[in-house]
């Protein structure tokens, strides 16, 4: 009987707990091809530890069912090595988004990171601490998880994203001084395309526009494309105009770089079948304020 009822208590405290998910289903990937310091055997141990640091932290106060975490890869592309514990890499850093009615995943990051400094011991742990620093590799995972989740956000409700981009500033905030200067990346320096910039960009208020894209093209846009695909395209391109008050407002913005790079195909697998008009606008919009990559988009015009 004393047994039932401990049963019984212990079922009442758990149902009173908060059911608890990770956000990320993230891949990680190494490449390191030309190693001459550090043990092959630690780089294997890093992308093990960083492939369960991002797997297994809780970084939000949201419950995540299984099939709603967000798929992301992070790609480590190792140029240099400092020592036996240090190391410099391209990080690429992309995200996507499940479209609905459809086994379409949408790509909504694609950001390279260049060059990250990476501090790591063999063995060394990882860990979560939202209000203190911990290690400088913590802090820039971190900061990467909040980045992912902030833009999935903005994708489902408007400016959504907004408290998490609270959280990756939080990230940089504690960061030491030592940190900083080892890697300025962490820094807005000469305008240069670095993390913190991509964070600035986010949160600042001129980036509205942008941000309410998000929503508009993926939400009411590609979510219905599978039922109504001319009203599903006719929000896209309406979404896309926010593009132009963004390159107005923001000089060789990072946000307009990193949704023509997860986008360009997308784009124009979208709206080819669009009434020429239509396609035109489209074109226009995209030549304006990426023309680098005009020749992509030359099939729209």
């Amino acid at each position: 009987m004393r047994n039932l009822f401990l049963i019984l208590v212990s079922l009442l405290f758990l149902a009173k707990v908060p059911a608890q998910a990770q956000e990320l289903r993230a891949i990680v990937t190494i490449n390191a091809p030309q190693l001459t310091i550090i043990d092959r055997k630690v780089i294997n141990e890093f992308e093990k530890v960083v492939t369960s640091y991002l797997n297994n932290t809780r970084f939000t106060d949201e419950f995540f069912e299984p099939e709603e975490r967000i798929d992301c890869n992070f790609t480590f592309t190792i140029s240099s090595e400092t020592n036996e514990r240090e190391f410099t890499a391209e990080l690429l850093i992309q995200s996507s988004r499940p479209v609905f009615g459809s086994d379409y995943s949408s790509t909504l990051i694609n950001y390279l990171d260049k060059p990250a400094k990476i501090q790591y011991e063999e063995f060394q742990p990882i860990e979560f601490n939202q209000n203190s620093f911990t290690s400088s590799l913590s802090s820039l995972l971190t900061f990467y998880a909040y980045l992912i989740i902030g833009v999935d956000a903005d994708t489902y409700a408007p400016l959504a994203g907004e408290e998490y981009y609270r959280q990756a500033e939080n990230v940089v905030t504690l960061l030491p001084a030592a940190v900083i200067n080892n890697d300025n990346a962490w820094t807005n320096s000469g305008g240069q395309r670095t993390r913190f910039r991509l964070l600035l960009e986010l949160l600042n208020p001129r980036a509205r526009p942008y941000r309410q894209l998000l929503y508009d093209y993926h939400r009411k846009g590609l979510d219905v494309l599978e039922s109504d695909p001319v009203a599903g395209r006719t929000v896209m391109a309406q979404s896309i105009e926010n593009l132009r008050d963004v390159h107005s407002d923001i000089p060789n913005s990072i946000l307009i770089n990193i949704f023509t790079a997860s986008k360009s195909q997308e784009l124009i697998d979208v709206f080819t079948a669009s009434p020429p008009t239509e396609r035109k606008a489209v074109y226009q919009v995209l030549s304006t304020v990426d023309p680098a990559k005009l020749n992509v988009f030359r099939t729209l015009r």
